[in-house]
């Protein structure tokens, strides 16, 4: 090409670009009448008027700040509050099919941060009623953030002296109390919750004979694991459910994340890995964790950066400045194929949603993963690849370059029915939408609304109701034998 030649296919190039940009943010292909960004109708969860009557009317008790472990309450502004709560927003930069670069964004939320959003979000949640008597359920912000069994940390509540702040709890109406978990069970003040002498006569006013220990265990539990799902040492109270880590899309507006998934989902090009691997050598599967990291390192095609336990919270402050951050881990996983995902001190990783919300397939090791989450990700096998240890221990990275494109490609659609799922979405205004009309006019459900609408549903059934599924999506069947 002669200079001419050149200076035009630069200019084609440029326009072309300039046109896809546009397109992605006014939403050209997909504009519905309000003008907000969708997605195909075949990665959309449809809210139908049936659905929305699965959300439960919840009562919120107002509990000190004692009871809890967070700090956005006292924010500045409405933007220091966000990012108190979901964490601060980074900016990932992705090559498009055609060439172009397009700018994503993401939160940088704390492993440990169910609590405080759980409690953030109840106080917009539209279907919240002053009420008691109309009231499904109860929700009770009780939660901390630390191990309250490691070094320094406060004592758990004493069972008697929170009861004595829930005035609605009693025989009949405790299996409609919930508390929500934000570490596993085994690090958390709710295996406190065990039977103590004495009777609520003596101690609450005379409710009934049971012990305020019996009663909190009534109460349901939102865990990141659960019995099904956690190594057999670990203490589950009764009625204990997992619900997922927050994802780096939780915090993000719904044009956000809708803009997230088109790119990761339709336009992004092919990946430079296969193979993404971030963590270090530690916990109860930490020979485990040595092997792959060695495959990995023999693979000029597996990206890998040994993350210490000192980088593991890259949100917390008191652990000085990480030497990894969760942007550069975003990066790693939206370039590679498959993201591994060993368990380390448990079976749950928040490697495991953020990847999935990248659209790096996840691989699993341990049996108990494939348990984890079923009210958000029904079905393991159709969005993961499992490799038991017979399999780990030959070669990783040569199972997965076996997998073909055509599954691959099955799967990322896959993985984009669950992303929903996975994010905890941010209504930036009572102008948004989606909030105008509460969340009659949503097209999505959420990880808060996905726990709410399958606890109420589970209690209603009065049985775990473990597989069962109303959001509307299936998977297509793959068999990875």
């Amino acid at each position: 090409l002669n200079d001419g030649e050149m200076a035009r296919t630069g200019w084609i190039a440029v326009v072309g670009c300039l046109l896809t940009t546009l397109a992605l943010r006014t939403a050209g292909e997909n504009k519905n009448s309000s003008g907000t960004f969708n997605l195909p109708a075949d990665v959309m969860v449809d809210m139908t008027a049936e659905k929305l009557s699965k959300l439960p009317r919840v009562f919120a008790y107002e509990l000190d700040h004692k009871y809890q472990q967070d700090t956005f309450e006292a924010a500045k502004d409405e933007k220091e509050k966000i990012n108190l709560i979901f964490g601060d927003e980074f900016k990932l930069n992705v090559s498009l099919n055609d060439g172009c670069n397009e700018t994503l964004f993401g939160r940088n939320s704390h492993q440990y941060s169910l609590g405080q959003i759980f409690r953030y979000k109840m106080k917009h949640y539209p279907k919240l009623v002053t009420s008691p008597e109309e009231a499904d359920l109860f929700y009770v912000p009780y939660y901390r953030v630390d191990c309250p069994f490691y070094g320094r940390a406060e004592p758990c509540t004493n069972p008697t002296e929170l009861v004595k702040q829930l005035p609605h709890l009693n025989d009949e109406t405790a299996q409609r109390h919930f508390v929500v978990n934000p570490r596993t069970p085994d690090c958390s003040c709710l295996k406190t919750f065990k039977y103590t002498p004495g009777t609520l006569e003596e101690r609450h006013g005379g409710l009934s004979d049971n012990s305020a220990s019996d009663l909190l265990r009534s109460m349901n539990k939102l865990s990141l694991e659960d019995v099904q799902s956690s190594y057999a040492d670990s203490p589950n109270p009764a009625n204990t459910y997992s619900i997922p880590y927050p994802s780096l899309a939780s915090g993000l507006t719904m044009n956000q994340i809708k803009k997230l998934m088109h790119v990761v989902q339709t336009r992004h090009s092919s990946r430079k890995y296969r193979v993404a691997a971030f963590f270090g050598p530690h916990g109860m599967k930490a020979n485990l964790r040595k092997t792959l990291m060695l495959q990995c390192a023999n693979a000029s095609d597996c990206l890998s950066t040994p993350i210490t336990l000192a980088d593991q919270d890259v949100n917390t402050e008191t652990l000085g400045k990480p030497k990894i951050t969760s942007d550069q881990i975003a990066q790693a996983y939206l370039s590679s194929t498959f993201c591994l995902q060993p368990p380390g001190d448990s079976p749950s990783r928040k490697g495991l949603v953020d990847s999935i919300v990248l659209g790096c397939i996840p691989v699993t090791f341990d049996s108990l993963q494939t348990r984890l989450w079923p009210w958000h990700i029904p079905e393991w096998n159709d969005v993961a690849i499992h490799l038991p240890v017979d399999k780990w221990l030959v070669d990783t990275m040569r199972i997965l370059r076996s997998i073909p494109e055509d599954r691959i490609k099955i799967m990322r659609e896959n993985l984009a029915k669950v992303t929903w799922a996975l994010a905890h979405v941010h209504h930036e205004s009572d102008a948004d939408d989606d909030v105008a009309e509460g969340l009659n006019e949503s097209q999505h459900w959420d990880a808060f609304e996905v726990a709410l609408s399958h606890l109420w549903s589970t209690i209603r059934a009065g049985r775990e109701n473990r597989k069962e599924t109303h959001l509307g999506w299936t998977f297509r069947f793959l068999d990875y034998k």
